[in-house]
């Protein structure tokens, strides 16, 4: 954890949580808040909330992603007219061993709830 110095002004905080498989040890959480910084001179006091879970933790037979197989913006365009499916949503297996934290829920349902934000595409 990174202040300023000031007491309760926190800059940077990331959380680790690993997870021994063969004797070794591997991050199965990583949760990184930091300061969201519009210019260097204003703080507003909004944060980014960054979270990664890892479930399976996979050591064998893994290659590295090379730039080259990496989607690019366009690839992911394919996806932005799909149906809205809330049986999908309900029943996925990441969300619910992992369910939004209520205050990105709460972020996130600022002016409408999500289901509605859904239906209406």
């Amino acid at each position: 954890q990174i202040s300023n110095g000031s007491k309760g002004d926190l800059f940077y905080q990331a959380k680790v949580k690993f997870k021994e498989v063969e004797n070794r040890y591997y991050p199965h959480f990583i949760k990184v808040i930091k300061k969201r910084m519009i210019n260097r001179d204003y703080n507003d006091g909004e944060y980014d909330i960054s979270t990664f879970c890892f479930d399976e933790i996979v050591t064998h037979g893994v290659d590295k992603i090379r730039p080259e197989n990496v989607l690019s913006k366009q690839d992911y365009s394919q996806y932005k007219n799909e149906a809205y499916s809330y049986g999908f949503w309900s029943q996925t297996e990441f969300l619910k061993n992992h369910p939004l934290e209520e205050i990105v829920r709460g972020s996130l349902e600022f002016e409408k709830p999500l289901e509605d934000q859904f239906k209406s595409r």
